[in-house]
């Protein structure tokens, strides 16, 4: 399958990197990537893939994260899951402050038949990590039944979390992780992302506020 879909960084993120800086200090943590921790795929459904670039925003970072569930098309039951985790620390300019906000702009392009997905993003603060706290973003679903369906995006993309800072935060350090999971229902023919068009895709960005 070809991944001719990862692309340059969308128009909105130009717009983030115009805007003026915030102050909010968002910074991965040095030599940090993205990494897969699960990525699979069952009955017949194509691996997931994924790519990434960075940028600035005055001192502070701005990532995209884009991920390609590909295309599906059959009467088998299947699946695919992909997460993906990054380590990123958060400092804020005015130390008074415990908390500080952190943003994730959302898009996807994914047609649908007897399927749906799953996106969730959270952040976890790196000393809770082993069990399971942490502040959710976005964590939603979307479905089709026996008729295939253009998934429309959010109005809002572009949703906010309130991230501790400090003594009490962990000093800011958290592990991101996103999980996208794809799967079929029924015994009809089903799609993700019928191959005469462009791959399920997800786009994530995130920004200081």
């Amino acid at each position: 399958m070809g991944r001719g879909w990862i692309k340059a960084v969308p128009a909105l993120l130009t717009v983030l990197l115009l805007a003026p800086a915030p102050v909010l200090a968002f910074t991965w943590v040095s030599g940090s990537s993205w990494k897969a921790v699960v990525d699979t795929s069952s009955g017949g459904a194509p691996k997931p893939a994924f790519a990434s670039t960075d940028g600035k925003n005055g001192s502070q970072d701005v990532g995209t994260l884009q991920t390609d569930m590909g295309t599906f098309k059959g009467a088998t039951t299947a699946s695919a899951t992909i997460e993906l985790q990054r380590a990123l620390k958060i400092t804020p300019n005015d130390k008074r402050l415990i908390h500080e906000k952190i943003g994730v702009l959302n898009t996807f392009n994914a047609d649908l038949q007897n399927a749906g997905f799953k996106v969730k993003v959270k952040f976890i603060p790196v000393v809770a990590q082993g069990n399971g706290k942490g502040v959710t973003n976005w964590n939603f679903s979307k479905s089709a039944g026996n008729k295939e369906k253009t998934i429309p995006g959010f109005k809002n993309p572009d949703k906010s979390s309130n991230l501790k800072v400090g003594k009490n935060g962990n000093n800011g350090q958290y592990i991101v992780d996103v999980t996208i999971t794809y799967s079929t229902k029924g015994k009809k023919s089903h799609i993700w992302a019928d191959p005469s068009k462009t791959a399920s895709s997800h786009t994530l960005v995130f920004h200081g506020i």
